[in-house]
């Protein structure tokens, strides 16, 4: 047996694994439970197929917010659907302002910009720093790159998940024209944050960002 034929059914294998074990979390993903039918959502994001598909978007009505959230959180469509952008953009009006930031996330991230204006009124109403990473997220993916350096800015924000949270959302606002600018950002916080969690969340995206450039044939890193 050639090499080709035992890495061709060592493939084969892994696909009837991977087949097997999607099965199961769609399963688990209509558990009874609501804290196994988030962990199941957040998982499946990985997979991401037809399937897959249908299963986050019913996870999207579930009653626990939990759910909601992670359901947001894993929705990616190439083909930009109306459907199910108008399904997401419910959560605009949600008095719950997690589950408002991720649905702002999940716009920005699937570029909805027929929802720009709505959420560029929420920006002028609200007094929540967490929920404005957001918002500068999904404005900068919408090409309005004058909000990089008022997220930038709440890297040192007094309230620390403030800070958490602009550091995990600047590695997916990266790109060979902002890193080094970014970069020096997140060092420069790095040498003075004194707040366990923040810093160890600093050093992984500064590690993240520096392993995605260096790995690129660019010399940017």
């Amino acid at each position: 047996m050639t090499q080709y034929e035992k890495k061709s059914i060592l493939i084969a294998k892994a696909k009837t694994h991977l087949e097997i074990i999607k099965n199961r979390l769609i399963k688990l993903a209509n558990d009874k439970d609501s804290l196994i039918r988030a962990e199941a959502i957040e998982i499946l994001a990985d997979f991401y197929d037809g399937d897959i598909d249908r299963q986050i978007l019913k996870a999207l009505n579930d009653k626990n917010n939990l759910v909601k959230i992670n359901a947001l959180d894993a929705i990616k469509l190439p083909n930009n659907t109306s459907v199910v952008l108008e399904k997401i953009s419910l959560f605009l009006k949600s008095r719950n302002w997690l589950i408002k930031a991720y649905a702002i996330e999940a716009l920005g991230r699937n570029h909805a910009l027929q929802y720009k204006k709505d959420i560029e009124n929420i920006l002028k109403k609200t007094q929540n720093d967490e929920l404005k990473v957001r918002i500068y997220y999904a404005l900068i993916e919408f090409g309005e790159m004058q909000y990089l350096d008022k997220l930038l800015k709440l890297l040192n924000n007094d309230f620390y998940r403030v800070r958490i949270a602009t550091s995990n959302i600047l590695y997916y606002l990266v790109d060979k024209n902002n890193v080094i600018g970014i970069l020096e950002h997140l060092n420069k916080r790095f040498d003075i944050e004194l707040e366990h969690s923040v810093k160890e969340t600093l050093r992984g995206t500064i590690k993240d960002i520096e392993n995605l450039f260096s790995t690129r044939d660019n010399g940017i890193l």
